[in-house]
């Protein structure tokens, strides 16, 4: 008999001692996999509490549209292994629109800082991350003037790097005071 046509019950068996990298080979050979594993490497992740894994987990979730484990991750309690302050900092940088989007109707706080209390807008602005921006500025929780350590906003971040539609986007929205840049 093959791998594949085991039971699930024994498959979850061999599942409990395996690694995340090869549960998620196996998660990858087929849909019957993907759905039966998924639960299993989120055990086997939080077993081993490693932060890169949880990332990685969290990101290519979200980055599928997976909003059932994005969720569940959340549950489980991903953002106290990964930490919630600069993690949406890190997504915009790693992530396209769509993850970000998952990661943000999940419930991830638009508003977290790094350690220079830099904002997940400032970091996209910073970087030309024009379509990140346009998320995060749609997001009524965003504050589009936040100021960061050193005193700077998104659209100094934008001004200062030369992201001219950044810097256009930025000023078409109302909530924007050029002032503080």
């Amino acid at each position: 008999m093959t791998f594949l046509n085991l039971p699930n019950e024994t498959i979850l068996q061999i599942a409990r001692v395996q690694e995340p990298r090869d549960l998620s080979a196996l998660l990858r050979t087929n849909q019957r996999m993907a759905r039966l594993l998924k639960t299993a490497l989120i055990d086997s992740i939080f077993e081993l509490r490693a932060e890169q894994m949880c990332k990685q987990a969290l990101y290519a979730a979200s980055s599928r549209g997976d909003t059932e484990i994005v969720k569940r991750l959340l549950d489980r309690g991903v953002l106290s292994f990964v930490g919630d302050g600069a993690l949406l900092n890190d997504a915009v940088m790693t992530l396209d629109e769509a993850g970000l989007r998952v990661l943000l109707d999940c419930g991830i706080d638009p508003e977290t800082r790094d350690s220079e209390h830099q904002t997940p807008l400032s970091v996209a602005c910073r970087h030309n991350r024009l379509d990140a921006v346009k998320l995060l500025i749609d997001d009524e929780r965003v504050d589009v003037n936040s100021i960061d350590l050193g005193g700077r906003t998104a659209l100094s971040f934008a001004c200062r790097y030369g992201h001219v539609e950044v810097v256009r986007l930025l000023l078409g929205d109302a909530g924007v005071d050029a002032n503080l840049s």
